[in-house]
């Protein structure tokens, strides 16, 4: 049993990278000829997909790993429980984070672009709308991710070699 959680881990990380790499390279094509990968673009795609792949371990390690044992003792460790599993343990460590890394009540304004706009995250240490909205943005983001990743390693555990009881594992 520890193979298979080893070898489904290890699927659901790649799975992460795969789409992040993909998502990167697919921007730089929608972005124009002039913006696709050059040689020293390709060092820091290796790099990003480093960290991409530290991250991704972690959260399936620390989280993942856990959270689909629990799934898995109560025979539920399968479709949408799974997906909803996966997204839950990306978004809320992504909120929480936010939440306790703000600069609230610090005084401070923080204005910056978002998608194309000046817009004021922080005005005298009170998060605005702008600040929620972002930080709902990028954990629903950290949630897509963390969603195919408890898919991909749903499917790999359950077709990988080893016992085929079912839930007796």
């Amino acid at each position: 049993m520890l193979i298979r959680t080893l070898w489904a881990s290890i699927a659901a990380v790649l799975s992460v990278v795969l789409v992040m790499v993909v998502l990167w390279v697919g921007a730089g094509a929608v972005a124009g000829p002039a913006s696709l990968p050059s040689a020293d673009a390709w060092r820091s795609l290796f790099a990003f997909s480093l960290i991409v792949a530290v991250v991704a371990a972690a959260g399936v390690v620390l989280l993942g790993v856990p959270v689909f044992a629990v799934l898995w003792r109560f025979r539920r460790a399968h479709g949408w429980r799974l997906a909803a599993a996966g997204y839950l343990s990306g978004t809320l460590p992504v909120l929480v984070m936010a939440v306790l890394n703000a600069p609230i009540g610090s005084g401070t304004t923080y204005t910056t672009g978002w998608h194309g706009m000046e817009v004021t995250l922080l005005e005298r240490g009170t998060p605005t709308v702008w600040w929620w909205l972002q930080n709902i943005e990028s954990a629903s983001f950290a949630g897509a991710l963390a969603t195919v990743a408890a898919l991909v390693f749903g499917f790999a555990w359950h077709r990988l070699p080893g016992r085929r009881g079912g839930y007796d594992d």
